[in-house]
């Protein structure tokens, strides 16, 4: 199945610096946070989802370790609000950041609009 996607994403092209408010409610730019080392940028569902609450506890005792010897920021943009983001956050006990898109403007603006589900998907506010 193949998913529609903003052109501009491909392969070898640079990946949009966007803005976003943290976990803490901080607004910075996705390049604050990779400090010039190479990232992992996560979108997440959010809390709601099951399976992104069993990706994030897998990410925690796998890749996290693995990704801090090797300096490798991860990043995480969610849809849900910064409260329910930072709950999640600490509930995992993630260290890594988290970053707000509960409006989905950059999930719209890269065109991954997730269509899936009618309840919590990105065309349903």
């Amino acid at each position: 199945m193949e998913y529609p996607m903003n052109a501009a994403l491909k392969v070898g092209a640079k990946f949009p610096n966007f803005e976003l408010p943290d976990h803490t409610g901080a607004i910075n730019r996705l390049t604050h946070h990779l400090h010039g080392f190479p990232g992992v940028l996560i979108f997440s569902r959010g809390h709601f989802c099951p399976k992104d609450r069993r990706y994030m506890s897998n990410y925690v005792q796998y890749l996290q370790p693995e990704l801090r010897v090797n300096y490798c920021h991860l990043v995480t943009v969610s849809v849900d609000d910064a409260l329910t983001t930072y709950e999640m956050r600490e509930q995992l006990n993630a260290d890594w950041t988290f970053l707000c898109d509960n409006e989905r403007k950059l999930l719209h603006e890269l065109e991954m609009v997730d269509s899936s589900d009618p309840i919590h998907g990105s065309d349903h506010l």
